[in-house]
């Protein structure tokens, strides 16, 4: 069907055609975004080549070449301790170098590498590296010979694994170019595996796995919420930074607790509750409520896409394999570095729309009267729960998260173990045998989903102490099925990015020399934007994303959690009528479209722009973290 394309522009095709099956589906057809998630991502993997699908599955286990640690001693093989504390010699899996071109496929095989095992009793190595005759990877040291092919278990050529055709040749120098792609003969054995199935098999699959990844936590962050918010946690929070400010200070606050609350609570939440509280303080101070409202968006929204357990930055980091602890510190230091800028655009906004005599008067918005919003504003504050209860929910899972990460810097090692009365060294030391009970339980308690399950308890006390029981059992079913929806969304959308990868559209970008570096991050912020600014969810806009930029990290020399921070601020711009959120700001805060359009979609933009800059800054000064 495609024999007359180039191999470039197919993948380039493919991907091009399944995001505009997205955006006609949901601008123009009006559909459900899981409906044209699914049937977009079918359609892609019905097209795509088999080779292209061989490609993308083994380039995202694949190391590409790069020349390493030349000179450097080879400390090769490594040790791994085993069950019954012996320490072996570790079986670093064989790998076939690739050199590959633009289009399908994975490339003329160039070399083979073999695991440098050394000498037996040479127990520290001492050889050095000789041009690239032997190499170093990121699994260890691999001898590189020029490519033989094997043969497997029946007796036929493959192309990794069995037994070789001729005699091992000699290690030879210059096989290898930066950019070959290193494939393990199990990775590629796995990908020809996942080429074979049907493409709904693909689908399902790739729909599952994402699901597995985030549902759990996407369930009890959804009950965390809520928690918060009906049992009056979230407001006794917003309260108690009011209290702290004076009328001036009133932004900032509602801009730091919506900052805070949006963590663990989804956007609409967030807004729906600080809403009614914006809008009766400004009723009780007698000025407008659209800077109040507009602080509200500023924070709530950045943490919204920048910090996990919320679906966004849970898929993402998943994609590029960030751990949790990072990604929640690095985007929440975006979160706060970008706020404070996009809080003083909001000021200067209003002051210019205010002067024009375009104040916006506060008006009743869904759920929240203006009768309600006097009664909300003169509610008794022995009604909510004490601070120091409503900080719990938010505080123990981000305790419980950042001591594992400190222990796992602070425990001590075992970095040279003796065997045999000779020493070691060990590529991953082990927990000394006195700290090995103590690392693990807070390897327990630090897993993200026991984090979130203990401040999702805590919320549910809470409920249960300041609600009717009637209202508990309706808001935790709520809850559920709010968060069943956003997970069938969201694993729908992570399928839909597998369906893009599989193209072979990540491969193109990855060979863009153009992308080394910080340009790969303003790539990542572009694909995004632009999904987001066309299909309206900046969940899917950031899965999107991390499917077809993952291939190129490895040769940028950046940590991932730079891109993942860079996809989240892409997806923020630009929020206009094709998205839920843009309908419950205008709904709860009482805005006309024209209103939004005209001082939240800028706003999205602006938080975008600084968000990325405040990205590129980190990521020239730690580029590894």
């Amino acid at each position: 069907m495609f024999d007359a394309l180039s191999p470039a522009a197919l993948p380039a095709l493919l991907a091009g055609g399944g995001l505009a099956a997205v955006l006609a589906g949901t601008l123009a057809l009006r559909q459900h975004a899981l409906v044209v998630l699914v049937v977009a991502g079918l359609g892609v993997m019905w097209l795509t080549p088999r080779e292209n699908v061989v490609r993308a599955e083994a380039e995202a286990t694949a190391e590409r070449f790069a020349v390493r640690a030349v000179g450097e001693e080879a400390n090769s093989g490594g040790w791994v301790v085993q069950s019954n504390g012996v320490f072996m010699m570790g079986q670093t899996a064989a790998m076939t170098a690739y050199r590959p071109g633009l289009g399908g496929g994975l490339g003329e095989p160039v070399a083979s590498l073999k695991p440098d095992q050394g000498t037996q009793w040479d127990w520290k190595f001492p050889r050095h590296i000789d041009g690239d005759a032997l190499v170093r990877t990121e699994q260890g040291d691999y001898v590189v010979t020029p490519y033989q092919a094997f043969l497997n278990i029946n007796g036929r050529v493959d192309n990794g694994g069995g037994w070789p055709l001729s005699p091992q040749p000699q290690a030879t120098p210059g096989l290898l170019k930066p950019g070959d792609l290193l494939v393990a003969v199990e990775d590629q054995a796995v990908a020809n595996a996942t080429a074979s199935l049907a493409p709904p098999a693909r689908f399902a699959a790739a729909f599952g796995d994402t699901a597995a990844d985030i549902g759990l936590l996407i369930a009890l962050a959804s009950v965390l919420g809520a928690g918060l918010t009906h049992s009056g946690a979230a407001e006794r929070l917003v309260r108690a930074l009011l209290s702290t400010v004076g009328p001036r200070g009133h932004p900032a606050a509602f801009c730091a607790g919506s900052l805070a609350l949006g963590v663990p609570v989804f956007f609409d939440a967030v807004f729906l509750l600080c809403a009614p509280l914006a809008k009766s303080t400004a009723l009780r101070t007698g000025r407008g409520p659209l800077l109040l409202l507009l602080s509200v968006c500023c924070g709530g929204a950045l943490t919204h896409s920048l910090a996990p357990p919320t679906p966004g930055p849970l898929l993402v980091a998943a994609e590029l394999d960030v751990s949790i602890p990072l990604m929640i510190g690095v985007g929440l230091g975006i979160s706060v570095a970008t706020a404070p800028l996009c809080l003083l655009w909001c000021w200067w906004r209003v002051r210019r729309w205010e002067r024009r005599g375009e104040a916006i008067p506060v008006r009743e918005g869904a759920g929240a009267s203006l009768g309600r919003l006097r009664e909300l504003a003169e509610r008794p504050a022995h009604e909510l729960p004490p601070l120091w209860a409503s900080l719990l929910p938010l505080a123990v899972p981000v305790f419980l998260i950042a001591q594992k990460a400190a222990w796992e810097m602070a425990v001590p090692r075992s970095g040279t173990v003796v065997v045999a009365g000779l020493p070691v060294s060990i590529a991953a030391p082990p927990v000394q045998e006195n700290w090995r009970v103590p690392m693990a339980i807070v390897e327990a308690l630090g897993d993200p989903t026991i984090a979130v399950l203990a401040g999702t308890l805590i919320s549910l006390f809470l409920l249960w102490r300041y609600t009717a029981p009637l209202e508990r059992k309706s808001v935790v079913a709520d809850a559920v099925a709010e968060g069943g929806g956003i997970l069938l969304v969201a694993a729908a959308g992570g399928a839909f990015g597998t369906a893009l990868r599989q193209t072979g559209v990540g491969g193109l970008i990855a060979a863009a020399p153009e992308l080394d570096g910080l340009g790969l991050l303003a790539l990542a912020w572009g694909i995004s934007l632009a999904v987001r600014t066309a299909q309206g969810s900046a969940t899917v806009a950031m899965v999107v994303a991390a499917g077809l930029v993952a291939a190129a990290i490895p040769a940028s020399g950046l940590h991932p959690v730079w891109v993942a921070c860079a996809i989240g601020c892409g997806s923020k711009a630009v929020l206009w009528l094709n998205s839920s959120g843009f309908w419950v700001i205008c709904r709860a805060g009482g805005l006309t479209e024209r209103e939004a359009l005209a001082t939240v979609t800028p706003l999205t933009v602006v938080m975008a722009v600084v968000g990325l800059g405040a990205t590129l800054t980190g990521a020239w000064l730690w580029p590894g973290v």
